[in-house]
């Protein structure tokens, strides 16, 4: 993978103030240096006390709690390694029924195992890593981030794991693309959710338009986006022949 940094620009947000935005446009190539997938995403820098001071950094959840962050809860009881199958089953085409929603993806309580797994399998890091003493002390007694959150780009997986769930293995996501509205906090329940917007045959393609989301346990929509994926048509399903 290589990365760069596209474009930075200086903007005023409503609930974040005086921010910087960070354009990147990430690359992804094969053994024969194919490009496989481009990742173009955005970051801003910005003031946590400005941004809290509006009613960021996680505000409204707090206030939903009563006030306060939960403690963390008791470690989810995650499946041995092996026993999930996302192979079983296919989604069609000509199956699908614009406006209809699939199957939710249920994350549960977010927990710091969570992240632990996360930074494990993507940056080779484990556990999570926390804050240091430095960063801390700088940051004040009064810092108002989040001390455990689930980070933006991890959205990328649970609407991967969302739609492949649904579509099954001879689906390909072809497009996704996603804000981070709200911050999901351990200790918080959280649910993927999709609703399919539009079908059409394009160059010989069979696509598939969605809108996705996630929700908090509060029904607060922390995260929207949109997906295409390729599905399969009924002329190669099993057993037509084809």
């Amino acid at each position: 993978a290589n990365v760069k940094v596209s474009n930075v620009d200086k903007r005023q947000g409503r609930r974040a103030g005086p921010l910087v935005l960070v354009f990147s446009d990430m690359t992804f190539h094969n053994q024969n240096d194919e490009l496989v997938a481009r990742n173009i995403g955005s970051s801003f820098r910005f003031s946590a006390r400005g941004v809290a001071s509006r009613g960021g950094m996680g505000r409204a959840i707090i206030e939903a709690s009563g006030g306060k962050l939960r403690e963390i809860p008791e470690a989810p009881d995650f499946p041995s390694p092996g026993t999930h199958r996302y192979d079983t089953h296919n989604i069609y085409w000509d199956d699908v029924t614009v406006g209809e929603e699939i199957p939710p993806y249920e994350i549960g309580i977010l927990h710091p195992v969570h992240l632990d797994r996360y930074n494990s399998a993507t940056f080779g890091r484990f556990p999570y890593p926390s804050v240091s003493a430095e960063v801390a002390a700088a940051r004040g007694p009064d810092d108002p981030i989040p001390s455990l959150f689930a980070p933006g780009i991890m959205r990328t997986s649970w609407f991967g794991i969302l739609l492949t769930q649904w579509a099954g293995p001879n689906a390909w996501l072809s497009r996704l693309s996603y804000q981070n509205r709200e911050w999901n906090l351990v200790g918080y329940g959280i649910t993927c959710k999709g609703r399919i917007t539009g079908k059409r045959h394009e160059e010989g393609k069979f696509l598939v338009d969605l809108d996705v989301w996630v929700e908090n346990e509060f029904g607060m929509v922390t995260n929207s986006g949109s997906a295409v994926v390729e599905l399969f048509a009924n002329s190669i399903r099993p057993g037509t022949g084809m």
